[in-house]
């Protein structure tokens, strides 16, 4: 019996070991597939993201500017934030469709480098693209490297998405323990039969060593299967082999020969003491049952050995008529029925099973190709259905958002929990079917986005199940902004011609009026001179025939003059102002020019006349005639108010050269003007003399303002100094030079 019983324990004892390593093996295989699938799917999300789209056209241009280093940065910073989702991913890089030349980069030394001659750029230009394994000189690492390209509109190819894949994280994976109890060890090797990643017992470099044994030679002729060999370093060990064709990579997942020897002793160790025991007690009893049962019962433990192992066509050989034959028939009747019973189920299972994959596919072909995010919530409001849709616009995965509550995406009061098969509560807000309205939804990563939000609920299987449905409406936002802030360009453009219209009627009337006004002191003017000239030959002949008369008389005579004197001088003040002519600049070295007209210049006896150049030679373009009136009429006027204020005073005139213009200030220290009449002085006729018509200060402005100047006045009203200030660009004078 022991000797029977040693060989099944033995057989069962490595089957395990067996079953172990393949469910080991089954899981490294679906890590790995996952491990690439990071990469995969970030490449596709970001080849499919619209900011990228959208920022290529700049990120892609040959020049410089401000505007294309800030689109970098932010296709950089947006980039990385993706792939920090993704813990495999080392970096990703955005290339040049043509040249190869890395524009982006979430490694900045990779910036500006040439892939043109890369298999995965060629590949990757035309679709997802999985390289390799292959050795990284920049990283001193072995890599795996995706890429996609990036299409417009019309199919045309923008740009091609890299992301490199570091095996780091890989080997931490297949390092863990797998098994119940038992050391196990996974690694894997490329095509070459290199180490990608090493056992924990195996020093080697990725991709510089290369690993030898019947496991690996086998892994590396494409088989599949479990194998007792010694493993690389020499040690006897038991494993299972796979090769991974679409990643073209070997797995391997092994375990110490010892271990499974240390197990099938102990069990060895068991039934040796149980085969024992059971011959002390039951040989005599055991030998008549031999003889009684036989035959029959082994092949009933036969049989049934072999339907515990599926085999249900298997029968037990009806050979007797006694007690155990009718067992044996009992037994095989059982069997039939268990087979119709197992092929009916079979069928009705597969029947089932490909009707539920059917519509399942229906469904989720559906939800994935909406262009909505579609958000299912159970009645706790935790997520448990997360559409492509949702994963690009809330930049999470399906596996990531499953289970968190659908209020960190969409905080709303509408999205809170429901009592399992409490219907809709009352804290819930139910909208109308197909009616949506504005929120604000949150990605991930904390930002934020307006969205059109439509919420509904349903009772399944006596649970609430919350469906939300999100829009991205940022552009609607941004376009109904850009369309208020057109309107309002729009009105404040026309205020500004309306206003320059007004402006422009303003002057063409002041002219209209400046022209009539012209035409009446012309004509005025020469009818008024004629008896002033015969007044001024009148006083003339008096002035000669009595000499030597009485003061009183000379002085009348005197008086006489200066009133023809004043009368022409209005005329000309009238004919100046109605007279629009437009200055003859000529290049003039100021400060010499105003000294000169400042010598011709006589002032009372009690006003002192002084000039303070600070141009230093300097060339300005005026209208020499013109800009004499305008400088002789305001130091006139202030030293006919120092006179007026009955006291001694003094006018300085000084020049100097502020920012873009050069100044002439005329500053005297008489009475002072107050705020009323420095409102009012350069109106015409308007003026606070007892003599004169009020247009000096007023042609002097038109004078300053047709040579593109302005003229400032500063003035204490309690007395002190007033000082004119002509304000001259310095463009005119440039004009000239040139």
């Amino acid at each position: 019996m022991g000797g029977v019983a040693l060989p099944i324990a033995e057989r069962i004892v490595v089957e395990r070991a067996h079953a172990t390593l393949e469910i080991g093996a089954d899981m490294k295989s679906q890590q790995v597939r996952e491990w690439l699938d990071q990469g995969r799917n970030l490449v596709t999300l970001v080849t499919n993201l619209r900011e990228v789209r959208e920022a290529l056209p700049d990120i892609l241009a040959a020049n410089n500017s401000e505007k294309v280093r800030e689109s970098r940065q932010n296709l950089k910073t947006e980039i990385s934030s993706i792939s920090n989702i993704f813990p495999s991913v080392m970096s990703v890089s955005v290339l040049h469709p043509e040249s190869g030349r890395v524009v982006v980069s979430t490694e900045p030394a990779f910036q500006g480098r040439i892939r043109a001659s890369e298999p995965y750029f060629i590949k990757g230009r035309e679709a997802l693209f999985v390289s390799g394994v292959h050795y990284s000189l920049g990283r001193e690492a072995p890599l795996i490297t995706v890429s996609a390209p990036v299409t417009g509109g019309k199919g045309d190819r923008l740009a091609v998405i890299e992301a490199q894949l570091n095996l780091a994280d890989l080997q931490v994976t297949l390092n863990n323990e797998t098994g119940p109890g038992e050391i196990s060890r996974s690694y894997i090797i490329d095509s070459r039969g290199l180490y990608l990643t090493s056992p924990s017992r195996v020093s080697a470099a990725p991709l510089r060593v290369k690993a030898n044994s019947e496991g690996v030679r086998r892994v590396l002729a494409g088989e599949g299967g479990f194998a007792r060999y010694d493993d690389p370093s020499g040690e006897p060990v038991a494993g299972v082999y796979r090769w991974l064709g679409d990643e073209s990579i070997g797995l391997l997942v092994e375990i110490d020969q010892s271990a499974i020897t240390d197990r099938i002793r102990t069990v060895w160790l068991a039934i040796a003491i149980a085969t024992f025991g059971l011959a002390v007690l039951v040989i005599p009893i055991a030998r008549r049952l031999a003889t009684w049962l036989g035959q029959p019962l082994a092949e009933i433990a036969d049989t049934a050995e072999a339907l515990r192992g599926g085999d249900l066509s298997r029968r037990v050989p009806d050979r007797v008529q006694d007690e155990i034959g009718q067992l044996a028939t009992a037994f095989n009747g059982m069997t039939e029925e268990l087979e119709r019973s197992y092929n009916t189920l079979g069928s009705l299972l597969e029947e089932s099973t490909t009707g539920q994959q059917r519509a399942e596919a229906k469904l989720a072909s559906v939800v994935d190709t909406a262009t909505d995010a579609i958000i299912s919530a159970d009645g706790n409001a935790r997520v448990i259905m997360f559409n492509q849709a949702a994963e690009r616009m809330l930049g999470c995965t399906a596996a990531e958002a499953f289970g968190i509550p659908v209020g960190v995406f969409v905080p709303e009061t509408s999205c809170q929990p429901a009592p399992i098969g409490g219907g809709i509560p009352d804290g819930f807000r139910l909208h109308e079917p197909e009616t949506v309205h504005d929120t604000i939804a949150r990605r991930r990563d904390g930002s934020s986005f307006p969205a059109e939000i439509s919420v509904s609920y349903a009772e399944v299987m006596n649970d609430t199940i919350l469906t939300v449905i999100l829009r991205d409406i940022t552009e609607r936002k941004k376009a109904a902004a850009e369309l208020a802030q057109l309107n309002e360009d729009l009105e404040r453009r026309v205020d500004e011609r309306t206003s320059e219209l007004q402006d422009t009627q303003f002057e063409l009337l002041k002219r209209e009026r400046l022209a009539t006004l012209g035409q009446l002191t012309a004509t005025v003017s020469h009818e008024i001179r004629n008896p002033l000239g015969a007044m001024r030959t009148t006083l003339y002949t008096l002035e000669t025939r009595l000499k030597g008369s009485p003061p009183v008389i000379q002085k009348s005579i005197e008086r006489l003059k200066r009133s023809v004197k004043r009368c022409d001088g209005i005329i000309d003040e009238l004919l100046d102002f109605s007279r629009v002519r437009q200055p003859e600049p000529e290049s003039t070295p100021l400060d010499e020019w105003l000294a000169d007209v400042l010598d011709e210049q006589e002032v009372p006896e009690n006003v002192s006349l002084r000039f303070e150049p600070g141009l230093g030679g300097r060339q300005v373009a005026v209208d020499r005639e013109r800009l004499r009136r305008a400088v002789i009429n305001v130091v006139e006027n202030g030293a006919q108010a120092i006179e007026s204020n009955g006291g001694a005073g003094q006018v300085t005139v000084s020049t100097v050269a502020q920012g873009g213009n050069v100044e002439i200030r005329i500053a005297d220290n008489g009475p002072g003007i107050s705020e009323e009449e420095a409102r009012r002085i350069f109106e015409p006729l308007f003026s606070t003399k007892t003599f004169g018509v009020g247009l000096g200060l007023a042609i002097t402005r038109q004078i300053v303002e047709q040579h593109g100047g302005v003229v400032l006045v500063e003035s204490d009203p309690a007395g002190g100094e007033t000082c004119f200030i002509f304000r001259l660009p310095v463009h005119a004078e440039e004009a000239v030079e040139a």
